[in-house]
């Protein structure tokens, strides 16, 4: 507490004003996940604004269970209601045993998420409060220049949801308009909740890793630009006198001896986070990728039904196909983006830290650069798929080139059969 008042004190480190507009988008945040959460009722516990605790709510636990009792009978029965389910599929043809295996996986993996919620809300309570507890250690270090990275995690949240929302409008109008020509509006009620709700689902569960690698990263930048002005303030201190460069080294010292606390409980957060959504991001992932492979199967199968005159596709059918698979991706891609940008936030500390000087200095000022760089090479974050591949652009690539790969042999086993 007392080097946390001496940076309080210090007029470099003002605390900023928060605007109205920012408090009032960060609501909006909140609320969304909170609402969002209620609805698919994957969200098992509570906020506490007077104690500034997450709890564990029972409602919401009751919630989550009543949701997946309720999925693990009607989704088989919505699928029963459908035409291709009610006999006509015999397994006869590609396209047949990819939409079997694609709404089997979508089952199970919705089952996953929740029991997977229920399992881990201990872990995930616990992991909130401890990044709050962090978030009140950093505050006094937030400044006026902190509020444009608070305001660059706040729009990247934005824009990935008006991404999701703009893809569910458009899917959701292209489905509709193709299937009210063949199916009663009870069936398509049952067709959308088949295709849709899983996506959902995973979209929401993925939202509260995606704003957690995001709050990772702005803690990153917090502590990266204390360590930036620090650095600078050392230099000038070599022009003042003995005793006053003694008493500052001391109190830079204290502050990196602090900051580099926060720099690994931040990396030990974002991988304790890692390792709770890890299931989910999986499950996450493999939706991302056997969707988007299906859509470009169907798309050469209505493409290749056109050409053969036997069925009269339209417009809007290509589209659909295209945007699914396009959107499933750039979805995945908003995450990748993410943790990558928080890891290169993390190694970036070791850099500034090479900026501190190593002549004519204390030497405790110098323990505590060499101890804070020691942390940092010691304590790596890497941010991963069930430690299976990291989750950034290489997974973006490996990805494609497999759907494209899969999608060759579909198309080959299909012209075989």
């Amino acid at each position: 507490m007392q080097k946390e008042n001496k940076v309080a004190e210090n007029e470099e480190y003002f605390p900023p004003v928060f605007t109205k507009s920012l408090k009032l988008a960060g609501f909006f945040i909140f609320a969304y996940n909170i609402i969002a959460g209620h609805i698919f009722g994957i969200l098992v516990f509570r906020y506490n604004p007077s104690s500034g605790r997450h709890t564990l709510s029972q409602k919401n636990t009751d919630m989550v269970l009543l949701c997946n009792n309720l999925l693990l009978p009607f989704y088989p029965y919505a699928l029963s209601h459908l035409n291709f389910f009610s006999g006509s599929i015999h397994l006869k043809t590609t396209a047949e045993i990819v939409t079997i295996i694609q709404v089997l996986i979508n089952y199970w993996s919705i089952l996953l998420v929740y029991i997977m919620h229920i399992i881990r809300t201990n872990r995930l309570k616990k992991l909130f409060n401890e990044n709050e507890n962090l978030h009140t250690i950093l505050l006094p270090y937030f400044t006026e220049d902190s509020l444009k990275f608070i305001w660059h995690l706040i729009l990247h949240f934005y824009r990935k949801s008006i991404f999701i929302a703009t893809f569910g409008l458009i899917s959701g109008f292209l489905f509709v308009r193709e299937t009210t020509k063949m199916l009663d509006t009870l069936t398509i009620f049952y067709a959308s909740f088949a295709f849709f709700i899983p996506y959902c689902i995973q979209t929401v569960a993925a939202n509260f890793f995606y704003l957690g690698v995001l709050r990772t990263e702005l803690y990153f930048k917090i502590i990266n630009q204390t360590i930036e002005k620090s650095s600078v303030k050392v230099n000038k201190i070599q022009t003042k006198s003995k005793f006053q460069k003694m008493k500052n080294f001391c109190d830079e010292s204290d502050l990196l001896d602090l900051l580099c606390n926060c720099h690994n409980r931040t990396c030990k957060l974002m991988k304790k986070l890692n390792s709770i959504y890890a299931i989910q991001m999986l499950i996450f992932v493999i939706i991302a990728f056997m969707n988007s492979m299906s859509q470009l199967f169907y798309l050469y199968v209505a493409i290749r039904e056109n050409y053969r005159n036997e069925i009269k596709a339209n417009w809007s059918i290509y589209i659909y196909s295209l945007l699914y698979a396009y959107f499933q991706y750039m979805d995945l891609f908003f995450h990748a983006k993410s943790a990558k940008s928080a890891m290169k936030e993390s190694r970036r500390t070791g850099r500034l830290l090479h900026k501190f000087p190593t002549a004519h200095v204390d030497g405790r000022l110098k323990k505590s650069v060499d101890i804070f760089s020691i942390q940092i090479v010691q304590n790596k974050l890497d941010i991963t798929i069930c430690g299976m591949f990291p989750l950034d652009y290489t997974l973006i690539a490996s990805s494609l080139s497999s759907i494209l790969s899969f999608l060759i042999i579909m198309i080959q086993f299909d012209l075989a059969v």
